[in-house]
């Protein structure tokens, strides 16, 4: 049996005030017909903790400095792009910066597409990633802690 290292990834879901508005982050990859709306975040990298990753990618993609609060859900990506990593999320409460749409410096062609504040009324008609997750968060549920994503 192939043994393989997992790749980790972290995200954040933030809300202003519980039951508000949550951040999410719109991704096009037209080389896969892909266009959906996720929580912020990405690859972590060599040495970096999973709570550093995710302020480094909240920055990078949002102009928000946030501080991790605690590990909400972990899921697991069994096939697709993802494939064979582990991701990690986080509630997060911003501390700082102004909202801004960044760039993704580990990527060569540009995928970011918006970064904007959402209530569940308005997001729901969207390609959501995580979309269970996202919807039990925003609505103050407590989420699945762990997802094996087929």
């Amino acid at each position: 049996m192939e043994r393989r290292q997992a790749r980790l990834r972290a995200r954040a879901f933030i809300q202003q005030e519980p039951g508000g508005p949550f951040l999410l982050v719109r991704h096009r990859h037209p080389e896969r017909g892909e266009d959906f709306w996720c929580l912020p975040g990405g690859w972590v990298e060599p040495g970096e903790s999973l709570a550093d990753a995710v302020r480094r990618e909240v920055a990078e993609e949002t102009g928000l400095t946030v501080e991790p609060e605690g590990l909400v859900s972990l899921m697991e990506f069994r096939s697709g792009p993802a494939a064979g990593s582990v991701e990690g999320v986080f509630r997060a409460r911003v501390t700082g910066g102004r909202l801004s749409l960044g760039v993704d410096p580990e990527v060569e062609t540009p995928h970011l597409a918006d970064v904007r504040w959402w209530r569940w009324e308005e997001a729901a008609g969207q390609d959501l990633r995580p979309r269970e997750l996202i919807r039990r968060l925003a609505a103050g549920q407590e989420p699945v802690p762990y997802t094996e994503v087929p």
